[in-house]
């Protein structure tokens, strides 16, 4: 982990190289161990997904983490495909906590 001391106790853990397959490392049982132990050190943990509508990463997430955050992008997004990503997220049982609407 890379502490980021401009933000107070924040840290950022580098993803590196993509692999050939995420969706086998994202559903293992070290992953599983990983996310339990960085939930004893952090109050907030934040997984920045590819886009949730063209890669199943985020479904993968969103049922390991239990709760979800939709980020929208003005002019790229549109609301259907929101809406589909914010129910298919649900139907990982996780918990949708917001959404972003990012007009840049």
């Amino acid at each position: 982990m890379v502490p980021i001391s401009e933000f107070g106790t924040l840290s950022l853990l580098p993803a590196g190289a993509r692999p050939p397959n995420p969706q086998e490392l994202l559903l293992r049982p070290s992953f599983a161990a990983l996310l339990e132990e960085l939930q004893t050190e952090f109050d907030v943990i934040i997984f920045d997904t590819p886009p949730a509508k063209i890669y199943a990463d985020a479904q993968s997430l969103a049922f390991r983490a239990g709760s979800v955050m939709v980020l929208a992008r003005k002019d790229h997004t549109r609301l259907a495909d929101t809406a589909s990503v914010i129910r298919e997220l649900g139907d990982t049982g996780a918990r949708i906590v917001g959404t972003v609407f990012n007009a840049f």
